[in-house]
């Protein structure tokens, strides 16, 4: 079972790792798409530009939701039922 461990480390890392790479990306994407729309540009332009940053956002959060999966079953591995998972104790 410390295989299923060491997998969802990784498995963790990597998905952090491109959800920040996903969020740098349309970042980055967006400022030149801004930069390049500065002089004239219509409406629909702008809007594009926004809605292809809203894609990669989006495309970050759906790696990020594949993290606390990952996070979850590492957790629920390691405890010894799944009522600590379930119910957190109270403090």
């Amino acid at each position: 079972m410390s295989w299923l461990i060491h997998a969802t480390e990784i498995s963790i890392v990597f998905l952090n790792s491109l959800a920040l790479l996903m969020v740098v990306a349309g970042s980055l994407e967006a400022v030149v798409g801004i930069i390049r729309l500065l002089k004239e540009s219509s409406r629909s332009e702008r809007r594009e530009v926004w809605l292809r940053y809203a894609r990669w956002l989006v495309a970050a959060l759906t790696f990020a939701s594949g993290l606390v999966v990952a996070v979850r079953m590492r957790e629920t591995h390691r405890t010894a039922s799944y009522q600590p998972v379930i119910q957190p104790q109270e403090r």
